[in-house]
């Protein structure tokens, strides 16, 4: 017989979490995102994967990468630190050593997927009489598929060894049509394809941050055609907001917000 207690409008499933466990974080170059992943580091254990050099300039929690197999070093030595914490006794979000993890720049971390998709496709049964020096010459754009793969395995792989995960990602214009039918530029998320969708898709908040005529930084989840904004949490869901992390995950910095 189960042992599984179905759950009742009486007596429903509690959240386990708030904030977002995948979070998108992007803008135009030069907004602002990489010392806001700085300045959470400053309040909570944070690793930021930095595949763009952006936090040399920085004293911060900070690996930096040129290649995904460093991303998957790195997770091996978190998941290393985590077995050593289990065997310390500790249970629970204390297993985890950094409750967030950013990586900056997703963009960036395709660029760098492409070689390491290609090496391998090379070592797979299917690939290895390719003699191309790029997956992405496979016919009919077959190699876009493996690229995006190992785009959604690194973020998967990414997510297991922390409680938050920020995917920070760079902006870039399209052209649109509008409900007149004349051409409108919008923001989208600077990925190739069907990546972007994918990875949007897999996101709890997706968040476009700017500054205003101010100068001040803020930060958007307003939703609207041709836009990839948005949130599933009530509380951001719709809303253009002062950048605060304390607003964005209220439950792990002790801050009040209704869902």
């Amino acid at each position: 017989m189960s042992s599984i207690q179905l759950p009742t409008r009486a007596n429903p499933v509690q959240p386990t979490r708030i904030g977002p466990k995948i979070f998108i974080l992007y803008s135009l170059p030069k907004v602002g995102k990489t010392s806001q992943l700085v300045e959470l580091a400053k309040m909570e254990d944070t690793l930021i994967i930095d595949a763009e050099r952006g936090t040399e300039t920085y004293e911060t929690t900070a690996v930096r990468i040129n290649s995904v197999q460093g991303i998957y070093d790195t997770i091996a030595a978190i998941k290393a630190e985590g077995v050593k914490r289990s065997q310390a006794g500790k249970k629970g979000m204390e297993l985890f050593p950094y409750k967030f993890i950013a990586l900056d720049t997703l963009d960036k971390t395709e660029e760098l997927a492409e070689p390491y998709t290609t090496k391998k496709y090379k070592e797979t049964v299917i690939g290895k009489n390719f003699k191309g020096d790029s997956v992405l010459e496979l016919p009919q754009g077959g190699g876009y598929y493996y690229l995006r793969n190992t785009l959604t395995q690194v973020i998967d792989d990414l997510s297991e060894v922390c409680p938050y995960l920020i995917l920070v990602v760079h902006v870039k214009e399209k052209l649109m049509l509008d409900k007149s039918n004349q051409e409108v530029k919008v923001n989208d998320i600077s990925l190739t394809g069907k990546l972007s969708s994918i990875i949007c898709a897999k996101a709890d908040a997706i968040g476009y941050t700017y500054r205003n005529s101010k100068g001040e930084q803020r930060i958007s989840f307003q939703t609207y055609d041709g836009a990839v904004m948005g949130a599933r949490q009530k509380y951001l869901a719709g809303q253009d907001i002062e950048f605060d992390w304390k607003t964005i995950y209220p439950d792990v910095f002790g801050t009040s917000n209704n869902q």
